[in-house]
């Protein structure tokens, strides 16, 4: 089992990064008030590079067809896109199984939130103001339009 301790918003400490699922190069998301933290598994560190550019993330909820060992399948996934103005921002689409607490959908849209970007210890490497909203389908891969 994953445990992950708060500080605030923060992720003071977890045991993530030893789990199989990080081992497996799997990213994990969780939740703490107005913060989502994306844990990013060692195998993707390099990823962070990417993300560096960005001026907000764009978080969208919805399903998403995901590949699985016997094919696809249609689940619940969250997808972040890192803003950047460039008309191919990094993006990272986890399914729901990646998600520690997925957002309940109904909420519409939100402004007031923040994205921290963890790796191995946990250490901060990064943070961004996060817009939140709903689509039916994903990938979204579009830039906010406040709706």
């Amino acid at each position: 089992m994953i445990i992950i301790e708060y500080d605030g918003a923060g992720v003071r400490n977890t045991n993530y990064f030893d789990s199989e699922s990080a081992q497996n190069g799997n990213i994990l998301v969780s939740r703490s008030g107005k913060a989502f933290q994306l844990l990013i598994p060692p195998a993707h560190e390099a990823a962070v590079l990417e993300m560096g550019g960005a001026h907000e993330v764009i978080l969208t909820n919805g399903s998403a067809t995901l590949p699985t060992r016997r094919g696809h399948r249609k689940v619940r996934a969250l997808e972040f896109l890192f803003e950047d103005g460039s008309t191919r921002p990094f993006v990272i689409q986890v399914g729901h199984k990646q998600v520690a607490m997925m957002p309940q959908t109904g909420q519409g849209t939100r402004e007031d939130l923040t994205c921290l970007i963890y790796i191995q210890g946990p250490r901060l490497v990064g943070a961004f103001p996060l817009r939140y909203r709903e689509r039916k389908h994903l990938p979204c891969l579009q830039p906010w339009t406040g709706r």
